[in-house]
């Protein structure tokens, strides 16, 4: 498997030998796997800069309403070496309404 740019499109072959053609590629895979996929010289540099880390996503619901909460944010981002065991926290409810029927806090 592996993908290969040819002009300005992309030719995606696969395992059983089939290829097809693409105007653009999303990738949803860790960064090793989209190295491997590319076999790019030129990304490979780049490539070896990253680290995966893992995620896990919790979601907790409080009743809390929604105006209680500062009216520019949406969660926040924790700094590396923060004492907190979470390294960001998303309000849900604030970012899509629809989340919370009764627009109480989820995050």
């Amino acid at each position: 498997t592996a993908i290969r740019k040819q002009g300005d499109r992309y030719e995606i072959s696969f395992a059983n030998h089939e290829s097809i053609q693409a105007d653009y590629v999303v990738l949803a895979a860790p960064h090793d796997i989209a190295e491997t996929l590319l076999q790019s010289n030129e990304l490979n540099e780049q490539f070896h800069t990253f680290k995966n880390s893992s995620l896990i996503s919790i979601y907790l619901g409080f009743d809390i309403l929604d105006e209680q909460l500062p009216a520019d944010g949406t969660g926040f981002i924790v700094t590396e070496n923060s004492d907190l065991h979470c390294d960001a926290c998303t309000w849900t409810s604030r970012k899509w309404k629809h989340t919370s029927g009764k627009q109480k806090l989820l995050v």
